[in-house]
């Protein structure tokens, strides 16, 4: 991240619960999706908050740009398809459909939202739990 004129700030509980996950492709998603925050997220830290939740691990990776429309939020998940940056940034359009499909496969959900204080975005996975 460094390397990319980037920081990461990251915050995740000493013991993470156990996930049944493709740790591949699980590495895949999380890069996709650091990636992203570095290519449109601007200056500025970018935060991964790994958490359990009820039933669910839940990830969560934040950038300080210009966050993603409401008429887009649903759309730049799928095939070839990109957000309001696409004229200025390269990409093919595959990384977020990647992303929804791997997550989609593994039982869980992704999306995104605004970030803190209504600023840049905030992109979420979650993933089922393996029961004790």
């Amino acid at each position: 991240v460094q390397s990319r004129g980037g920081h990461l700030d990251l915050k995740m509980p000493r013991r993470l619960p156990v996930a049944l996950v493709d740790a591949d492709r699980l590495q895949q998603v999380i890069t996709n999706l650091i990636e992203n925050a570095l290519k449109y997220g601007g200056p500025g830290p970018i935060r991964m908050t790994v958490q359990q939740e009820p039933g669910q691990l839940r990830v969560d990776v934040e950038d300080q740009g210009p966050g993603v429309a409401n008429e887009d939020r649903q759309r730049i998940f799928g095939l070839f398809e990109r957000g309001q940056n696409k004229g200025t940034i390269r990409g093919a359009g595959l990384g977020l459909f990647i992303c929804k499909a791997t997550i989609d496969a593994h039982g869980g959900h992704i999306g995104v939202d605004t970030g803190p204080g209504g600023r840049g975005a905030r992109f979420y996975f979650t993933l089922p739990l393996e029961e004790p």
